[in-house]
């Protein structure tokens, strides 16, 4: 009986050893170099914050899971949907590629500031597809959608909490924001107290020697609103 047990468990055990190395043979997916856009968000571009520019290029990342290369590998890219304005220009800068010994690729975009951007903000939609050097990885990530605009968009930190302080948002506001700050992806609501009432301070210093200035429903532009 104790033999009959040993031999079956040295029948499993080398069963369990074939499993094993033939597994360990399967090359892995990532081996073939897969390509997805690195985020899905979508990439938001205005030219608010470019004002003297008439173009601007914009680079949307790709990334790479596989084996490194020593030449540089191209990317095929198409357009998923072009719902945009005939007025509005772009070009995408070819070749895209993955350069050699990286991992990492952008898919570069020239848009120009056409004036129907001024009125309505307009969206393309990129396509990562197969190509004989490089075929797509993550199927969420194989598509990504250029927003452009000339005029400024609300940035996620203008919360209600912001309202509060800072008023109702309006672009007329975000732009005196960026006229004074130099920046609109970080909040001038800072935790630091003092820090947040010079931002304050210079915000409304900024409307009184320059202004005064008036929304689009003739509300007077001013900060510190509950502060």
């Amino acid at each position: 009986m104790k033999k009959s047990i040993l031999i079956i468990f040295s029948i499993v055990c080398l069963m369990g050893f074939s499993i094993s190395c033939t597994t360990s043979e399967i090359p892995e997916w990532t081996a073939e170099g897969r390509i997805w856009f690195t985020s899905k968000d979508t990439t938001s571009f205005t030219f608010a914050l470019y004002p003297d520019s008439a173009s601007k290029v914009i680079e949307i990342p790709i990334s790479l899971a596989g084996n490194l290369a020593g030449n540089d590998r191209e990317i095929k890219i198409s357009i998923a949907s072009d719902f945009r304005n005939d007025s509005t220009k772009y070009k995408i800068l070819s070749p895209t590629v993955i350069p050699k010994d990286s991992s990492n690729g952008y898919l570069k975009i020239c848009v120009y500031k056409t004036a129907n951007l001024n009125n309505a903000r307009d969206t393309i939609t990129f396509a990562i597809e197969n190509s004989d050097q490089l075929v797509t990885g993550l199927s969420s990530y194989l598509k990504n959608s250029l927003i452009v605009y000339s005029k400024f968009v609300k940035p996620d930190w203008w919360t209600k909490t912001a309202t509060y302080t800072l008023g109702r948002y309006t672009e007329m506001k975000l732009g005196v924001v960026f006229k004074v700050l130099g920046t609109i992806t970080e909040t001038p609501l800072c935790s630091d107290k003092a820090a947040k009432a010079l931002n304050i301070y210079k915000l409304n210093k900024y409307c009184t020697d320059n202004g005064p200035f008036y929304d689009y429903d003739g509300e007077l532009v001013k900060f510190a609103y509950g502060y």
